[in-house]
């Protein structure tokens, strides 16, 4: 059985359609996050405040279907926010095309369309994360984020593991050994 999802190429054309069963997600990914990522803690799209890895294997057992799209090609250039982030705009462009990706998928009858993104958020060069009440359940509430209506958690901060995801759907990933490379970011859209 296939799903058609051909809306897509009009938004972004750059895509794998697959078994929602294939994402694999495993807690060694979100320890990555915790023990090894300076983002931790810093943004709403990565944890604490992204669903659990057992939240996460749960909502994807209720998908049929995900999309892997990739957006290729992107420049690492030079570290363009206070929070760190390296291409912050092009993050920013990527987040801003799942979104529209989402809200297409949506409109075209997929009503349970949600996306996950891979990096942290973009849409703040500085993320008030640090104003919120010290309670980690807190999410990103309209109390204290710019943006709640357009964060969405990250792929590794919820436990997807994309490289064994994206094997098991017969995309080989490339471990990037010069930070200057130019890079291609994941994300995945869960539809039903």
């Amino acid at each position: 059985m296939s799903l058609d999802v051909g809306f897509l190429d009009g938004v972004h054309g750059d895509y794998r359609v697959f078994d929602a069963g294939l994402i694999v997600v495993e807690d060694w990914v979100r320890m990555r996050c915790r023990f090894g990522c300076s983002s931790y803690g810093r943004f709403f799209s990565c944890p604490p405040f992204t669903p659990s890895v057992e939240e996460t294997r749960a909502l994807v057992g209720e998908y049929d279907w995900a999309v892997m799209l990739f957006f290729r090609d992107l420049d690492p250039g030079v570290e363009t926010s206070s929070e760190g982030h390296y291409f912050q705009e092009q993050i920013k462009g990527v987040h801003e095309k799942m979104l529209e990706v989402e809200r297409q998928a949506f409109l075209n009858g997929f009503y349970k369309a949600f996306a996950f993104w891979g990096l942290p958020c973009g849409f703040c060069n500085e993320c008030t994360v640090n104003n919120n009440s010290g309670d980690d359940n807190v999410g990103c509430s309209k109390d204290v984020c710019r943006h709640p209506g357009k964060v969405r958690p990250t792929i590794e901060g919820c436990g997807i593991d994309a490289f064994q995801t994206a094997e098991r759907i017969g995309i080989d990933l490339e471990i990037l050994l010069d930070p200057s490379d130019k890079t291609t970011i994941y994300s995945i859209l869960l539809l039903d």
